[in-house]
């Protein structure tokens, strides 16, 4: 195992536990494990771009506490996607460089058009259907697992048919394509009502999470307590074929209790 990526949440209840005692620092103590093995634990792009998000909401206290937290926690590795004609890599780069260039390049205006647009991108998977069989189709994907769930009839109709109509394929060559994937994928599970992320005003919070789950596809396992997010991780991860383990909190003290015997 060479890369951990914990997700915003993970990271966020690291800082709070500066307040706890000692031994109660679980998340803090896991973390010097691995990096006593090693281990990695990468900061992306999207940590950065929802710090200055509490910058541009004035929560500048909450948003400072977490930049030193990151630089600890990462030693300054980053998975970045510096060419989107590339696959993303990881190296190193200063947090407060890439939190300055978020917010000098008009990072926020270009994140919140970019949620416009999402806002207008819906899949219209129940056009034309009448209400019991989409409570039909519904329930059918609500009980899949994230291991078949695309698999389900009607989701693997649905991308049968975008793929014959409207050219859709899936690849992770490069950045560009492999967020497009993600993207297209992820939205898929949330029109379908799988472990539906978010309502619609709150698409920007959907797309960070996706952002998330593309940068922890590039390390060995990616951690976030949201189950949510971590089905339907798992359940894009299947699908295309990524070796990333997806767990959660639990797991990740688990796991750190094997790094320190």
């Amino acid at each position: 195992m060479k890369a951990v990526y914990l997700d915003q949440q993970i990271v966020i209840e690291s800082s709070k536990e500066s307040e706890k005692r000692p031994k109660e620092r679980v998340i803090t103590d896991a973390i010097e494990a691995g990096r006593n093995r090693g281990i990695t634990f990468p900061y992306s792009p999207v940590h950065v771009e929802e710090i200055a998000k509490a910058h541009h909401q004035n929560n500048r206290r909450d948003a400072e506490n977490l930049i030193p937290v990151l630089e600890w926690m990462s030693d300054g590795w980053a998975i970045i996607g510096k060419d989107p004609d590339l696959p993303a890599i990881l190296l190193k780069e200063d947090i407060r460089a890439c939190l300055s260039r978020v917010q000098d390049g008009n990072g926020r205006d270009i994140t919140e058009y970019a949620a416009e647009i999402d806002r207008r991108k819906k899949y219209s998977v129940f056009k034309n259907i009448k209400e019991k069989d989409k409570i039909k189709i519904i329930k059918s994907v609500e009980n899949s697992k994230p291991d078949n769930v695309f698999y389900n009839e009607y989701i693997y109709s649905f991308i049968e048919n975008m793929a014959r109509y409207f050219g859709f394929r899936m690849s992770l060559e490069t950045y560009a394509l492999r967020t497009e994937t993600f993207d297209r994928l992820f939205g898929i599970l949330n029109a379908f009502g799988f472990r539906k992320e978010h309502r619609d005003e709150h698409i920007e919070g959907r797309m960070h999470d996706v952002s998330h789950a593309i940068y922890g596809s590039y390390a060995d396992v990616f951690v976030t307590n949201d189950r949510k997010l971590r089905d339907s991780s798992a359940a894009v991860y299947k699908r295309v074929g990524i070796k990333t383990s997806v767990i959660d909190r639990k797991e990740f003290l688990e796991l750190a209790g094997t790094w320190k015997s």
